[in-house]
């Protein structure tokens, strides 16, 4: 993306419509259509003669999702982790997992996402690789997704490459920040391959992965040198979000990064990662051309078990290294019937925009926010985070006047 030079976008909100002006023009983005409008500033009657901006988008369903917390126990300790991974070592027993997957699928064998979250999910490989296994037997068209640290052995990461998963990689940075940031755990890790020999192994495979790097006080001042970084072991995708005071860092306020270098220091990675080929991701653009389906993925088709068979919408609720309050809760698995008991669909599919959201212009890319930060920041999943609203308000016109620039929008 080219960075927007002359003055700063604003953004606003013109009959329900997201707009933002930029060097003497408005950029009007409809989340109905997903197509954007360029006018001259002062003639909004164009923008709104355009009938096509009203038109919704036709809804999606989704493919079904599943997500187990396979354990707990984690290899890293690291300073913001909301599931506290390593203070316990619970493992979701298998015969729960498959008996959750059961139910799921026995109305018919539509396609199926199924995803495994720690913890590390690589202590607890039989569950993968037994679940994995239960859905292809079945003639289940699935797709499979993996969140770890890094750390594993080799043969794990190789089976799991062969199997087609997606593979999302926590890892914040070379090993300076890593240790700070994401420390090992010094009873655990011997003999296994490490986060870096792990980039360069997936992209070696041609495996389909994403780096997640949390930003904190203590590297976001790297966050364009760690696209370099990150671009050097092959990586395409990074996915950059601050901290959530939540977890081990609810206390850790120091931790969250200062608002205003965050987003000077995002909009510079962008343009690094625009350089180099490689595409950044955030929370505060990237439901831009999907707003139809809430905040995230939760909530919606979806399920996130946790180790003791309680059911959630979010990570950050699921079962007993949840954190946040009950009302993220969905249910649990009942082992002796060997039935789901639903008792709600919870908050975190996105359903109700906070009330303070209903002027704002980044409504139709946040949804009001996560649910989950918000709780953390507000202790309301219907009070919109200070902190992550701001930022977003600040990057998402910086965003829409940077693609339409490559439209031909505005020079």
């Amino acid at each position: 993306m080219n960075p927007v030079t002359n003055s700063r976008p604003r953004g606003f909100l013109l009959k329900n419509l997201s707009c933002v002006e930029v060097n003497d023009k408005i950029i009007a983005f409809s989340p109905y259509s997903g197509k954007m409008w360029a006018a001259p500033a002062g003639s909004e009657k164009d923008i709104l003669a355009a009938g096509e901006m009203f038109r919704p988008l036709i809804a999606r369903q989704g493919k079904r999702q599943v997500s187990f917390i396979c354990t707990t126990d984690c290899l890293q300790r690291c300073v913001y982790c909301f599931n506290r991974g390593g203070q316990g070592n619970a493992l979701l027993p298998t015969e729960t997992a498959i008996g959750v997957l059961r139910e799921v699928t026995k109305i018919d064998n539509s396609p199926l996402s199924l995803r495994f979250f720690g913890g590390e999910p690589t202590m607890h490989m039989k569950l993968v690789r037994e679940c994995a296994g239960w859905v292809k037997d079945r003639g289940i068209e699935p797709s499979f997704s993996i969140t770890t640290g890094g750390y594993a052995a080799l043969k794990d990461m190789e089976w799991m490459a062969s199997e087609g998963f997606f593979f999302t990689l926590s890892v914040d940075g070379p090993p300076e920040i890593q240790a700070r940031q994401r420390p090992l755990f010094a009873e655990q890790g011997s003999g296994l391959i490490e986060p870096e020999e792990t980039l360069k192994l997936l992209s070696a495979w041609g495996a389909d992965f994403k780096v997640r790097v949390t930003v904190t006080s203590q590297n976001v001042h790297m966050l364009p040198d760690l696209v370099s970084y990150f671009h050097g072991f092959g990586t395409k995708v990074i996915h950059m979000e601050p901290v959530t005071l939540s977890g081990r860092a609810t206390a850790l306020e120091s931790l969250r990064p200062e608002e205003d270098l965050f987003i000077e220091k995002l909009l510079a990675a962008i343009d690094r990662a625009a350089s180099l080929g490689v595409i950044i991701i955030n929370s505060s653009y990237m439901k831009l051309l999907d707003s139809d389906s809430g905040y995230c993925e939760c909530g919606i088709n979806n399920f996130v078990v946790g180790t003791d068979g309680r059911i959630s919408f979010c990570y950050e609720s699921a079962g007993d290294c949840g954190t946040l309050s009950e009302e993220m809760k969905g249910g649990r698995y009942n082992e002796a019937t060997g039935k789901l008991e639903l008792s709600g669909p919870g908050r975190c599919g996105g359903d109700s925009l906070p009330a303070e959201c209903a002027g704002c212009y980044a409504k139709f890319v946040c949804n009001g926010g996560c649910p989950s930060r918000n709780i953390a920041d507000r202790g309301d999943a219907l009070k919109s985070s200070g902190y992550f609203c701001r930022l977003t308000r600040a990057i998402y016109p910086e965003i829409v006047a940077r693609l339409a620039r490559e439209a031909g929008l505005t020079q």
